[in-house]
């Protein structure tokens, strides 16, 4: 109850200042200790500090809210995450610019103490949400965050109750060996794959930003979820097949090696020219280089 009445003068000292000056970014925490909240105008400097700000260790989760684009990026929501031994950020709504990663692997034993304090942070954004002044875009902004806030916190809860995968859209989850792996559909740049998990499997398709360019490969889950891979094995082009040069997979969640660009390169004879005329379209020219270039050596 103290930490609870700590967040709640926190927040009215937090609409009393925003009735009087511009705030730029507001952080909300939520850890072991109890609740912060801290403000800030534009330029980055603080305009409030207040309730029990987080201490060094974890597990703690924080969500940053960039209210004007000079300070965070107008529109922008950022969760960040806390273990003992790693700190991550996962985008949860994006307006002008982003932060963080699209995928945040957490281990085993944070999983559920995380549920609970997003199940925290959540009721404590509806009361900012009370505390913030908001119409037009920052109203939607702020209801499409705690929407998010929501749909998140639920799919963690799945995941802490021992399931091996779900999807609450933009968010999914996929859990394997110890470790789970988090991630925002909307930022990752080959979402595709990840429809496949838990089980993995084939995967004929598209390819992301390439129009008219089909992809054939295996998506496996590995022993943890660190160790997903996509191993690729077919690339059709205007007609034309063409096989990768090895049989080595491209990590989905730990080095987010599995981008476009990266699977492309794995077949012999694509360069930056042909993927540009990939991009384009231009299916006939980029099989052309494609096929050059593979004669060629390059």
């Amino acid at each position: 109850m103290k930490g609870a009445s700590k967040l709640k003068a926190a927040l009215e000292a937090l609409k009393d200042l925003a009735g009087r000056a511009r705030i730029a970014r507001v952080d909300l925490e939520v850890g072991p200790e109890g609740s912060g909240l801290a403000a800030y105008f534009e330029g980055g400097k603080r305009a409030l500090d207040a309730g029990d700000r987080r201490g060094e260790r974890g597990p703690w989760v924080s969500l940053a809210l960039g209210l004007r684009e000079e300070a965070f990026g107008e529109g922008v929501a950022t969760l960040f995450l806390k273990g003992e031994l790693y700190l991550r950020a996962l985008p949860l709504v994006r307006g002008g610019l982003s932060q963080g990663s699209p995928v945040v692997l957490l281990e085993a034993k944070d999983v559920r103490k995380t549920a609970k304090l997003l199940a925290r942070l959540l009721r404590a954004f509806a009361l900012l949400r009370e505390d913030l002044p908001g119409a037009g875009k920052r109203k939607r902004f702020l209801e499409e965050t705690e929407e998010r806030l929501s749909r998140l916190a639920s799919l963690l809860k799945e995941a802490a109750s021992g399931k091996a995968s779900g999807r609450a859209l933009p968010f999914g989850f996929f859990s394997k060996g110890g470790e789970t792996a988090l991630w925002n559909e909307e930022e990752h740049p080959f979402p595709e794959l990840l429809t496949l998990l838990p089980e993995g499997g084939l995967y004929r398709g598209p390819v992301p930003g390439r129009p008219g360019v089909e992809l054939e490969g295996l998506v496996l889950p590995g022993s943890r979820a660190s160790e997903a891979r996509f191993l690729p094995k077919e690339l059709a082009v205007d007609g034309r097949r063409f096989r990768p040069g090895d049989e080595e997979g491209l990590y989905l969640f730990a080095y987010a090696d599995a981008t476009p660009q990266r699977v492309l390169l794995r077949f012999p004879g694509v360069d930056a020219e042909a993927d540009a005329l990939l991009r384009e379209g231009k299916l006939e020219e980029a099989a052309r280089r494609i096929s050059l270039n593979r004669v060629a050596g390059v």
